[in-house]
């Protein structure tokens, strides 16, 4: 499941998977922008395409796609959270509202998504991807609240990695952060779900 997966670095993500035979689930809040797509990655050969709408910032939806998930696959062996909103500003500018809406966004959804999917995951000894942000361990000059959310999602990432995994974390490319339910000492290897 790419959670974003519907434009940008998630829908990059979801074509990676996909033409690497996964069958792949891409959810979003759009329903259009789902939809199109969809539409790109089946125009590419891609058959394994599932579309799931749903606002992961909802622990209910959350746990919906999850329930649908296990009902019309039966597994999820991989968990992409690529999930988020920026922000650009002066700090002086920025408000309370813009830090709820940004944490919301960026910390709560990837929280709700990954809390929904644990029993599917646990069962198939399956991966966590948290796309994280530079943002996230560094602070940059007018990014307004982008900063504050980063930094909370690396903390939620971390607090995921040390107290969920039971096997070991991989650290991959940027701030990604991928965690292994199993007790092997091995990285993930590709799977066909």
């Amino acid at each position: 499941m790419i959670a974003g997966g519907s434009a940008g670095l998630g829908l990059v993500i979801a074509r990676t998977f996909l033409s690497a035979d996964y069958h792949i689930v891409i959810v979003g809040r759009d329903p259009g922008r789902l939809n199109l797509a969809a539409e790109q990655l089946r125009s590419s050969g891609g058959s394994g395409v599932t579309v799931l709408c749903g606002d992961m910032s909802e622990r209910d939806q959350a746990d919906g796609i999850a329930g649908k998930i296990a009902d019309q696959l039966g597994r999820l062996d991989v968990l992409v959270n690529c999930i988020g909103a920026s922000d650009r500003g002066l700090v002086e500018k920025l408000t309370a509202e813009q830090i709820h809406r940004l944490v919301q966004q960026n910390v709560i959804a990837t929280l709700h998504c990954s809390q929904a999917s644990l029993p599917l995951l646990i069962q198939s000894g399956g991966t966590v991807v948290n796309i994280g942000s530079l943002a996230g361990k560094v602070t940059a000059r007018y990014l307004g609240g982008y900063n504050v959310a980063k930094h909370a999602l690396t903390g939620l990432t971390g607090q995921m990695r040390m107290l969920l995994a039971v096997g070991h974390a991989f650290p991959g490319l940027g701030d990604w952060l991928l965690l292994k339910f199993t007790s092997s000492p091995d990285p993930p290897s590709p799977r066909k779900h």
